[in-house]
């Protein structure tokens, strides 16, 4: 796409322009003049206007007042991110809104104020579904303007499209948009007759770095499933096999960095494709050390732990599979040492940053109420499935807050893993998690809080037969009764928190916060801290996890010397009576 044509994509950003816009500002002088108002309306809008400012941090004369741009505006905020109540919220956004259609210059649909081209119109007519041809209105609509004919539409007409997206219409991801107008067009060529026959694809995609594995020699695929049959299928008496049988998971990431690394090479234009047949040719040392340069020449000459990591797993392929000979290895090894960043198993720095929310008590009140708050919501909630989604979170942040499981371990989870005291569902509930869906193959066993236990009760009786897939094994079900996707918890989660509570929180990042929780309470949770998250270690516990102990440590280290200098001045005081 980089012979695009500038002015092109300048024509395009201009496709959807309407007259010129007012600003917020604007706006709030028309308020000031505007006699028809009362004074307590007069004051209550300007209010608004003005905790608009402040709240977002921006002039309103900077502000469109186009009714999509104030809906762009309060599209991600949440009474928690604002610090407001949501009562004060919906006041501000429904104030700004009224005087945004009743001064601002109101935005007619596309498909109203342009004019569809005959040929467009006529093609459009042909589809039978609704949905279908209203995804293609703006695509219609973008090239009436710049005079595309139908047949003429491309790469650069899409994006051409997008860019004028950007610049005018107020949405909440154009390339969401790009996205559904190139599946319908590709859908039509299929079922309508008479549609041009171009398939489109994505404008922003670029030639993938990493090679698949069917690109490279069969010699090489061979090699590479040799070695997944040796790891995955352990032999205890095979000096050369794993002492126990990698997991899928890790095998997949393997292979990965197999075919990254190979890649790499062959980008460099060290190896041609056909001259890989087997992992051997990559691991040696000047291949290796040329393929590691690669990578190490990404992060501008900064070695990183994730590129230490994958020398190392490497190194271990070449030291077992490959059966280098000792002074290869040694070399090998050497190279490896010298990519070592010297952070150990700490903390990623990102990870230590993200956490930095939780040194304030707001936060952390924020977090550990939130699934209270959510099975509040649930209750009230009229819609069924909204009520069962957000009882669903509950659910599942309350179990992780008590827990630490990993998201594939609480995806994993069954209805039989939870069992209640007698058989039913009433007083402590006790979680067995299998080994099977752990990360270290140990099993994990829980007693859950009672108001937690209560909520998963609750969410199982009442709430979870309105999920899609409910007829499944799983407490989390995917649409088809499966286990839920790691995408759909990893957004579920991600989402609820920042939308309700206005934190910035993974799934994973939560094991770090509990750990930080605990032990900035009591300095001496580490041990318990290490059985819940299901370390193996305790030096897992204390080197990767935790990082912010210090702070926590440092108050406890006051705490004790004030009580020794009081317990010091007391006898000090008596005597002075004396």
């Amino acid at each position: 796409m980089s012979k695009i044509d500038p002015q092109f994509l300048e024509q395009s950003r201009a496709a959807f322009q309407t007259e010129a816009s007012i600003s917020l500002a604007d706006v709030r002088t028309k308020v000031i003049q505007d006699a028809a108002l009362t004074p307590i309306q007069r004051r209550d809008i300007l209010s608004a206007l003005h905790r608009v400012e402040t709240l977002f941090g921006k002039p309103l004369s900077e502000i469109s007042a186009r009714p999509g741009a104030v809906r762009g505006l309060f599209l991600d905020a949440s009474p928690a991110k604002l610090r407001v109540s949501p009562k004060t919220l919906r006041n501000i956004r429904a104030l700004v809104g009224q005087v945004t259609r009743r001064y601002g210059i109101p935005v007619r649909q596309l498909t109203r104020r342009i004019s569809i081209a005959p040929e467009w119109q006529n093609l459009l007519d042909r589809i039978p579904v609704a949905y279908q041809r209203q995804a293609l209105y703006r695509l219609a609509a973008y090239a009436a303007v710049m005079e595309i004919k139908p047949e003429q539409v491309s790469q650069a007409a899409l994006l051409g499209l997008h860019t004028a997206l950007m610049a005018e219409e107020i949405v909440k991801n154009p390339r969401n948009i790009l996205k559904n107008t190139i599946a319908n067009w590709n859908r039509c060529i299929r079922s309508v007759s008479g549609w041009p026959q171009i398939v489109l694809s994505s404008p922003f995609k670029t030639t993938p770095q990493t090679l698949p594995l069917s690109a490279f020699p069969k010699n090489f695929q061979d090699d590479v499933g040799q070695w997944v049959r040796k790891v995955r299928d352990s032999d205890a008496l095979d000096e050369d096999a794993p002492v126990r049988a990698l997991r899928q998971t890790t095998i997949d990431h393997r292979i990965l960095q197999i075919r990254q690394f190979a890649s790499a090479l062959v980008s460099r234009g060290d190896m041609e494709v056909e001259d890989i047949t087997s992992i051997a040719d990559l691991l040696k040392p000047e291949p290796f050390r040329s393929g590691l340069r690669f990578f190490l020449e990404r992060q501008k000459g900064h070695t990183t732990t994730r590129l230490h990591n994958m020398a190392n797993a490497l190194r271990h392929i070449a030291k077992h599979h490959c059966k280098f000979e000792p002074e290869v290895l040694t070399e090998l090894d050497r190279i490896c040492r010298k990519l070592d960043p010297g952070t150990g198993r700490q903390m990623a720095a990102r990870n230590r940053e993200r956490l930095r929310q939780f040194d304030d008590p707001g936060n952390v009140g924020r977090l550990l109420r939130f699934p209270e708050e959510q099975a509040v919501r649930a209750a009230k909630e009229k819609n069924p499935l909204r009520a069962a989604k957000r009882m669903e979170r509950a659910v599942a942040l309350g179990i992780l807050l008590h827990t630490g499981l990993r998201s594939r371990t609480l995806r994993s989870l069954q209805l039989e893993d939870f069992h209640w005291s007698a058989g039913t569902r009433s007083g402590p509930c006790h979680l067995y998690v299998r080994e099977e869906t752990t990360k270290t193959d140990r099993p994990l066993e829980f007693e859950l809080p009672q108001e937690t236990a209560a909520r998963i009760r609750g969410f199982i009786n009442d709430y979870r037969p309105r999920l899609p897939g409910a007829e499944g094994a799983y407490l989390f079900p995917g649409v088809k009764g499966n286990a839920r996707s790691k995408n759909a918890m990893y957004v579920a989660i991600t989402d609820g928190l920042r939308k309700d509570a206005g934190l910035t929180v993974n799934p994973h990042l939560l094991r770090h916060a509990i750990a930080k929780i605990a032990v900035e309470q009591n300095p001496d949770a580490y041990l318990a801290v290490s059985r819940v998250l299901g370390h193996s270690s305790l030096e897992t516990t204390m080197a990767h996890y935790l990082g912010t102990e210090t702070k926590a440590a440092g108050r406890h280290l006051d705490r004790l010397l004030v009580q020794a200098r009081d317990n010091d001045e007391q006898p000090k005081l008596k005597r002075g009576r004396q």
